[in-house]
């Protein structure tokens, strides 16, 4: 197309909900004793809604070392809803 120019721009966050009012700090701490680290939602809102929900940043990380995050956070997240006899 003439006179148009496109820029495609790197994600570096994801915003994600968790269901069944799982806690973001509680995953949090089981994750980063896997090594996985993430920003909990509380720190973004003025209120309680983001307790459930959390940040994930991708910036500087390799392509193995999200998908090999991301599965130690599903895991962590089934232990949670175990605990929660989910």
């Amino acid at each position: 197309m003439t006179g148009v120019q496109t820029c495609a721009l790197p994600i570096l966050y994801v915003f994600i909900k968790l269901k069944n009012n799982i806690s973001s700090r509680e995953l949090l701490n089981l994750c980063y004793e896997d090594g996985v680290l993430f920003m909990p939602g509380d720190l973004f809102y003025n209120n309680s809604k983001g307790e459930s929900s959390l940040r994930l940043g991708f910036g500087r990380v390799s392509d193995d070392d999200i998908r090999i995050g991301i599965e130690i956070i599903g895991k962590n997240i089934e232990v949670l809803m175990k605990q929660k006899g989910l």
